[in-house]
């Protein structure tokens, strides 16, 4: 079984936290995963904003599953970089990374790694097609985020019967 569809599952839910873009100072992110096409897949949306003015800065949307070849592919837009397909790469066990190119030829390589089962570290490197990374290569974005809970009303209190 791919790490994707392995992992995926056990990261249900929204995620916040905070990320760090090579242009940009640090961003507030939330990060949505859900179970879609009938639990065969996976949609992943992620937001960031500036933290203190709450201004939308970057989006990312993709549906990730297994294609009828056996591999695990996305695709999915970018507020940034437009349209992208992207496919599972081997990496470690506890590790999500996929790799492709955008419609605007640039080669962008994610990893997701579950650094705790609440907290996941992410990195996003980015580069035209065919270029090397280098030595000295850092990500373009990278971050940590955090499971949340959503907020649910406390229980009614008193024995009565609320109206």
């Amino acid at each position: 079984m791919s790490n994707a569809m392995r992992l995926l599952p056990r990261w249900y839910g929204l995620w916040t936290g905070t990320s760090e873009h090579e242009s940009t100072a640090t961003m507030s992110v939330r990060t949505n995963i859900l179970p879609v096409m009938e639990g065969r897949g996976f949609a992943m949306q992620t937001e960031m904003f500036d933290p203190s003015t709450g201004t939308f800065l970057r989006g990312v949307r993709f549906a990730l599953a297994v294609g009828p070849d056996g591999r695990v592919q996305t695709v999915g837009y970018s507020t940034e970089m437009g349209v992208f397909g992207l496919e599972e790469t081997p990496d470690d066990e506890d590790v999500l990374a996929l790799s492709g190119v955008t419609e605007s030829g640039i080669q962008l390589n994610v990893t997701y790694r579950e650094e705790s089962p609440d907290t996941l570290m992410f990195s996003v490197f980015w580069r035209p097609h065919g270029a090397s990374l280098g030595k000295n290569a850092r990500p373009g974005l990278f971050g940590r985020i955090h499971r949340r809970q959503p907020w649910r009303p406390p229980a009614p209190q008193g024995g009565g019967n609320p109206v």
